[in-house]
């Protein structure tokens, strides 16, 4: 009994020995970007929201107040937003938000089906119209006149607005880009531009995203499809998705007051115009509008 009495001593003398087991103290997570915030950001349809009041894309740069002001909105919410500016002129604002914690990619569905995310769209044998997935990257134009790209991974959102692009200056720009040095062209193009693999129906080495939507039924960023020689852009490509007779009359319509009158080939699908002795070729059919600028007159 006394034995039994002091071992029973000794197992508890041993467990108030032990250490108290670790407390593992999960850290908050970090809340999401409220509605009233992303109201704040973003207005209907896409547009650039309040918070933005007073600076206009192609306008001069914000004042320091402005950035001041800015900046405190974007560490009071978590979210990134900065400023693209050229020759003291906002060409871009640029807003980005991750949302954190286990279902994060909810919060960023959730935005980005606010902010026109698009679908890939197909018609059946029968002519209906059926949704498919979501596109990751796409880009719309507002009612404003202000290009909107998208793009999601996984949990976070980035958006950049800057001035759309019409057709002639699309064409403006691939006149000009031809005959860059390639480095040169790709600094420029800073995030805009990617990689390619040439195929034989787009026969392209690099890609860079331009501020226009193709068609009215995909919102997917256009961009222009550049070839090289010798370390030079040798021929800018620009195709868009396959154009029905009424979306294909604003183009010619554009590519004449451009152009004045360009050579035609007897089926009407190949327009040709010289710039500086540079072949520009447009070439309208079923697959679209596809327009080339070779550098050279053999192409």
């Amino acid at each position: 009994m006394i034995v039994g009495s002091v071992a029973m001593m000794f197992v508890a003398a041993r467990e108030r020995d032990k250490p108290a087991p670790r407390v593992h103290v999960r850290a908050p997570e970090r809340p999401w970007l409220s509605r009233e915030a992303a109201d704040q950001i973003v207005g209907a349809g896409g547009t650039i929201g309040p918070l933005f009041a007073g600076i206009e894309l192609g306008g001069s740069a914000p004042t320091p107040a402005d950035r001041a002001r800015i900046a405190a909105f974007a560490r009071a919410h978590d979210v990134e937003i900065r400023f693209e500016i050229e020759h003291h002129e906002l060409t871009a604002i640029r807003f980005a938000v991750t949302f954190g914690g286990c279902c994060g990619y909810e919060g960023a569905d959730g935005l980005a089906a606010r902010l026109g995310r698009t679908q890939l769209r197909c018609e059946c044998m029968c002519g209906d119209r059926v949704s498919g997935m979501w596109f990751n990257n796409w880009a719309l134009v507002t009612e404003d006149g202000t290009y909107m790209r998208g793009r999601v991974e996984v949990n976070r959102v980035e958006l950049r607005w800057e001035a759309a692009a019409t057709l002639d200056d699309l064409l403006e720009r691939a006149v000009a880009m031809v005959g860059a040095e390639r480095g040169h062209a790709r600094s420029l193009a800073g995030d805009r531009w990617s990689s390619t693999e040439t195929s034989w129906w787009t026969p392209s080495d690099a890609r860079v995203e331009v501020p226009f939507v193709g068609a009215p039924r995909d919102g997917r960023p256009v961009g222009f499809d550049l070839t090289f020689d010798r370390g030079h852009v040798a021929g800018v490509g620009l195709e868009l998705e396959a154009l029905d007779s009424d979306a294909r009359t604003p183009f010619e319509a554009a590519l004449r007051k451009r152009w004045g009158k360009p050579r035609i080939d007897d089926a009407g699908e190949h327009w040709t115009r010289f710039e500086h002795g540079r072949p520009i070729v447009a070439t309208l059919d079923f697959l679209g509008l596809t327009i080339r600028v070779d550098r050279n007159a053999n192409g």
